[in-house]
């Protein structure tokens, strides 16, 4: 009989966020590089690292919802703050039977209409910290 023990489960899942990690940090600078200049290759790694732990609360946990979220989170802000959408899409975000997929799909839908998808950056004011 094999027994895994938590310990070696968690070293199983460490392993998974640092290559989720790793892939999110090289998307990052590839799709946004001015935020990704902004905030460095360590700033970059925090917020992804507080974004995972902030779907959690939300129980967004799959892979692709997560990147969403962080693609989100890159364009919009910590809490989608510069979204007009915000309050709606922090219920949407927050309802607790929806699969996370689907949420992250509405959200993304919702604050990316008015760009036709493509990343909102402001050209006349400073990106916002995260």
């Amino acid at each position: 009989m094999l027994i895994i023990r938590n310990r070696q489960l968690d070293l199983f899942r460490d392993q998974e966020i640092g290559l989720f990690t790793a892939k999110m940090v090289a998307r990052i600078a590839e799709q946004y590089p001015a935020r990704f200049a902004q905030l460095g290759q360590s700033g970059v790694r925090d917020l992804i690292s507080k974004t995972i732990e902030r779907g959690r609360e939300f129980n967004i946990v799959t892979a692709g919802a997560v990147a969403a979220l962080i693609d989100l989170v890159v364009q919009f802000g910590e809490g989608l703050a510069m979204s007009p959408s915000r309050e709606w899409a922090m219920k949407l975000l927050a309802h607790p039977s929806l699969p996370d997929y689907i949420k992250l799909d509405l959200v993304r839908e919702r604050l990316t209409a008015g760009s036709g998808g493509r990343p909102l950056m402001s050209v006349s004011s400073p990106l916002p910290a995260a």
